[in-house]
């Protein structure tokens, strides 16, 4: 999933403690498929709360470094991921670059290759 193009793009995926939103991969293997890529999007919508989050991180291809990745030059990139099960990625759970904003917080992690989540200083 790619998240990018400027501020008027954004990914908003909010489930509740009964009915979490699960974004999975085909094929229940680590790396069966990329992940979510928020890329240089200032948009407060950027939100994945209450979800299920797994089987991807295989997006390393194109220079993702996890299953949930942000990056962006100096404009920045604004994404929150709450009170979600982030698990089996091929690559870290969770990867933000420098330039990043937004919360993490409230998570399980599992089975993440490189680690669960990193904050690029």
């Amino acid at each position: 999933i790619d998240v990018g193009g400027g501020d008027g793009v954004g990914f908003h995926a909010v489930g509740t403690t009964s009915k979490p939103i699960t974004i999975t991969g085909s094929e229940k293997t680590n790396g069966s498929w990329d992940g979510i890529d928020f890329d240089t999007t200032l948009n407060a919508a950027n939100v994945l709360d209450h979800c299920v989050i797994e089987y991807g991180g295989g997006g390393q291809r194109f220079g993702w470094k996890a299953m949930i990745n942000s990056h962006a030059d100096s404009h920045g990139v604004q994404v929150s991921v709450t009170n979600s099960t982030v698990r089996h990625s091929a690559l870290w759970g969770i990867y933000f670059n420098s330039s990043q904003r937004g919360g993490v917080s409230g998570n399980t992690y599992a089975d993440n290759a490189m680690g669960d989540y990193f904050h690029d200083p």
